[in-house]
């Protein structure tokens, strides 16, 4: 009884742990792509409300520990 509820636990968290990886190092490539493919510097040059709004939705889209070092790299960019 026990090997069987054991084996379908190991099966069950498989089954999670596997979609949330691969979409986890999707994230990572796609924010590491952004990262180097936009312009930060001119982008943040003179911050106006359109820009702020386009940074944010970049973040969104970001997995949130990503999001969280994209903020830190933006006060880092503008106190620069």
């Amino acid at each position: 009884m026990f090997a069987v509820l054991a084996r379908d636990l190991g099966r069950d968290i498989w089954m999670l742990t596997k979609p949330t990886i691969t979409l986890m190092v999707l994230a990572a490539v796609v924010s590491s792509a952004l990262f180097v493919l936009v312009p930060w510097n001119t982008l943040l040059w003179e911050v106006t409300a359109l820009k702020a709004g386009l940074i944010s939705m970049i973040s969104v889209f970001m997995p949130i520990p990503i999001a969280l070092d994209v903020m830190s790299r933006l006060d880092y960019c503008i106190k620069a």
